[in-house]
């Protein structure tokens, strides 16, 4: 048997295509580009809109309509079941549906049935109101139950969100060369195993792709605040994974992929350099962006950086106040 293509970032199927030009969608469309607490990602024949690094509505295909998801477990605060972020949490409830004999004891498949009941009944309300109120209620709305989640799991200490607000903060103030020496790209992409550069086994991740002026791509891995660098481990793997695909890409395989995704994105307004482009001749190549560092950190990530000198590009140093890429 053939094995299925990979379907490219960006790359839409007509039905897509002719949704994202009605008068509904369009709407939504154009209110998520001009509010600028949200950000507009192109994946594989669906739409990622973020706010704050978690998704406020995914946009897809479905059959002969387009479906329009949010997340319901952003309703659910109950934090009785123990430290959960929002995937343990669906992990927990899915496998007590099934009627996992490891979570009988917290969560009983009656119980779980009830919660999801509940969570889908009150998804499908928001939902509602983007069909019937326009996308302005949508969102407010959809921003204060996500809001209410993560203060939640804030004071719950369950999950730290700095670094997914900052990464999309990031993409969204670098979409210009006025300010900044990158545009952002893309955002968490993932390196498919279907590719010709991919790795078996395993599917490694990019916080973020940039362009920059000179047609470069720049494969970039953020960490916010110093305590998310807990030795150089981490970030050595990220820079050894880039080096086994990415960088081994024969075939030029990515850089298609980043070109169509490039056109996509300006064709529909989310990039506004007009004259940026992927160059043929210059191979992508590995930055660090550190966040909210202060100076005495900065030095002693440099030192500790050194050694990798001629596999990192580059070192990017920011501050909340001032997320531009600046080299």
């Amino acid at each position: 048997m053939e094995e299925k293509k990979k379907q490219q970032r960006g790359e839409f199927s007509n039905k897509l295509e002719k949704h994202l030009k009605s008068e509904n969608l369009a709407a939504v469309f154009a209110h998520a580009k001009d509010d600028k607490e949200l950000d507009i990602q192109f994946r594989s024949n669906y739409i990622n809109i973020y706010y704050k690094g978690g998704n406020i509505l995914k946009i897809s295909p479905k059959k002969t309509v387009i479906n329009l998801e949010f997340d319901k477990f952003y309703f659910y605060l109950d934090a009785k079941n123990g430290k959960e972020n929002l995937w343990t949490r669906k992990t927990n409830i899915k496998k007590a549906l099934k009627g996992d004999n490891l979570y009988k004891a917290q969560l009983n498949k009656n119980k779980a049935k009830e919660i999801i009941d509940k969570l889908n009944r009150e998804k499908n309300e928001l939902i509602a109101r983007l069909e019937k109120e326009g996308p302005a209620a949508y969102f407010s709305n959809a921003k204060h139950v996500m809001d209410e989640w993560f203060k939640h799991m804030k004071e719950e200490g369950i999950f730290r969100r700095n670094e997914k607000e900052t990464q999309q903060k990031i993409s969204l103030v670098n979409k210009s060369f006025k300010d900044s020496d990158i545009i952002v790209l893309d955002v968490e992409y993932a390196v498919s195993q279907k590719s010709s550069y991919g790795k078996k086994g395993t599917t490694p991740r990019a916080d973020m792709i940039g362009l920059d002026k000179t047609g470069r791509i720049h494969i970039m891995e953020l960490k916010y605040g110093i305590r998310s660098i807990k030795g150089s481990a981490g970030i050595v793997k990220h820079l050894e994974d880039f080096e086994q695909t990415i960088q081994k890409d024969s075939q030029g395989e990515f850089k298609s992929e980043m070109k169509w995704l490039l056109e996509q994105k300006k064709r529909y307004g989310l990039i506004e350099e007009k004259e940026a482009f992927i160059s043929e001749e210059k191979a992508p190549v590995f930055d660090l962006v550190f966040c909210n560092l202060d100076a005495d950190e900065r030095k002693s990530m440099g030192e500790e950086y050194r050694k990798y000198e001629g596999r990192i590009n580059h070192i990017f140093y920011l501050q909340d106040d001032s997320l531009y890429l600046k080299g």
